[in-house]
């Protein structure tokens, strides 16, 4: 038996269905946090401007962290009891804190020789990149090599092979350059006025993600940010209405955010 113990919950799933989750809160606040962090996402997409890219591939891994066996120290940390008794996890289970960074961490070691020059790793999300269909092939060769000699595994039904057009981490990324994910973002359109902090949190932390796409964010969501402060009173003004309604346009009706020519001069405003 294990000293340790965490508790089991049901979480729903988009589709409906419920998911066995073990809440680790308790366990992550005890946990020292890995100070290695996951890639700075607008790095990681900006990389590919300069690479002139032209074919993409959309590597998604087979069951992500389970492929990661633990230590027999940190099994025992793991446990948690069910109505048939206690259990552990051999493999890297989600909900730790430092799940998503060992993971991370352990796929740029695999695919350090090809990181930042033909592929991207973002957690368990590949993207291989090349100028043409030629040179493709023997950037997932490689890759696939890589995955082979580390005995990690890839989830087909989830990968995209030599595409024009890819998505990858809610975005849409073409030859042309970068653009929303229209699927993630499919639903603003009925995304009524919030009830309360949690409600604006949730909404701004879609938008904040894709920010970069919205002209004068900061400006536009200052209403919104301002019901966030500590010790404020909620209350939904029509400036607030005015700030969900143009954020809601502007992330249904994003521009493509072209990769920049750096032959071409440059104009920087303010």
């Amino acid at each position: 038996m294990s000293p340790w113990s965490s508790p089991i919950l049901l979480v729903a799933k988009p589709n409906g269905e419920k998911r066995v989750c073990v809440d680790y809160r308790k366990l992550n606040r005890l946990t020292k946090i890995y100070t290695q962090s996951l890639p700075n996402l607008s790095d990681v997409l900006d990389t590919l401007g300069e690479k002139h890219a032209q074919t993409y591939s959309v590597c998604d891994m087979r069951q992500g962290f389970w492929q990661l066996e633990l230590d027999e120290q940190s099994k025992e940390k793991t446990a948690f009891m069910t109505h048939r008794g206690q259990y552990e996890f051999n493999r890297l289970p989600y909900g730790l804190a430092n799940s998503p960074a060992t993971f991370n961490m352990i796929m740029n070691e695999v695919i350090r020789d090809l990181n930042w020059k033909s592929a991207l790793v973002y957690v368990d999300d590949i993207l291989i990149y090349s100028k043409n269909f030629e040179e493709h092939l023997c950037h997932l060769a490689a890759l696939f090599d890589k995955l082979i000699e580390a005995n990690l595994k890839l989830k087909p039904s989830k990968c995209q092979f030599a595409c024009k057009e890819v998505q990858y981490l809610g975005h849409i990324i073409t030859k042309e350059g970068i653009a929303v994910d229209p699927e993630k973002t499919a639903s603003v359109h009925s995304f009524a006025a919030p009830k309360n902090v949690k409600e604006v949190r949730m909404f701004l932390g879609l938008c904040n993600y894709y920010r970069k796409f919205i002209h004068n964010y900061s400006k536009i969501t200052s209403p919104l940010n301002q019901l966030l402060h500590k010790d404020q009173q909620f209350h939904w003004t029509d400036e607030c209405q005015r700030s969900l309604e143009t954020l809601k346009t502007k992330l249904t009706s994003a521009p493509i955010l072209v990769f920049p020519d750096f032959n071409k001069e440059f104009i920087f405003t303010y």
